[in-house]
């Protein structure tokens, strides 16, 4: 049995990954004023 792959238009990826930068900025917004911009680098 063979997996078949769906194409996906390369535009459909770019504003993907946009918008996974997009939600990531908006939902750290919060941590950031947490612990600040130094304390931000720690975590990755």
């Amino acid at each position: 049995m063979s997996q078949r792959s769906i194409p996906i238009p390369a535009s459909a990826l770019g504003v993907t990954a946009m918008l996974s930068v997009r939600l990531g900025s908006a939902l750290s917004v919060d941590l950031i004023t947490t612990v600040g911009a130094a304390g931000t680098e720690d975590l990755l």
